[in-house]
């Protein structure tokens, strides 16, 4: 009876060390784990930072953001990019600010008899998938009451606020003047 009850606790015993050693096993393979986990983060962080510059709330992205550098005194000067909606539901932009200028507003420009017309929109809804682009002679972010003019290679920003109260901070760089294309 003695030695049936040795040989049961031997089991026991062994037991509870291969348990031990699974148990220390799991847990350095967490450490390692969570070792790989902080590159992988260290990584993605250091490649997002190389990617070109785009402003994201929500699903809405603004990309490729620039502006044309202005004369001095001049009081009005124009943001083209491009909006991007990667999100699953429509997304309304409804207000835009600067602090270069004192207004900002979206302009679409039209050839009417001949002759280019501005007219201000209200607010411009971006559909699920659906790329809108600003660009000269077409959609815009018109800026109004520069403070200061906008000097080539300069970097400006834009916010941008949509209808489900998420927000954008965009970059924008200033290209040369009369530039019709983003700089490179």
């Amino acid at each position: 009876m003695a030695d049936d009850i040795l040989v049961g606790c031997k089991a026991t015993i062994e037991e509870i060390r291969v348990e031990t050693t699974r148990k220390e096993t799991d847990k350095s393979e967490t450490i390692q784990d969570q070792f790989v986990n902080r590159w992988y983060l260290r990584i993605f962080l250091v490649s997002s930072l190389l990617l070109p510059v785009q402003a994201r709330a929500a699903g809405l992205v603004f990309a490729d953001a620039w502006a044309r550098a202005t004369v001095p005194n001049a009081g009005a000067a124009a943001i083209y990019g491009s909006f991007r909606n990667d999100g699953d539901e429509p997304l309304t932009i409804i207000k835009l600010t600067t602090d270069v200028a004192g207004i900002v507003m979206l302009h679409r420009s039209t050839l009417d008899n001949g002759m280019m017309k501005m007219s201000a929109i209200e607010e411009l809804s971006v559909s699920p998938g659906e790329v809108v682009n600003l660009v000269p002679g077409g959609l815009h972010m018109m800026l109004m009451k520069l403070r200061t003019p906008l000097e080539e290679n300069q970097i400006i920003y834009v916010n941008i606020l949509t209808s489900d109260e998420e927000s954008i901070r965009a970059e924008v760089t200033v290209g040369s003047v009369g530039q019709m294309s983003a700089p490179r």
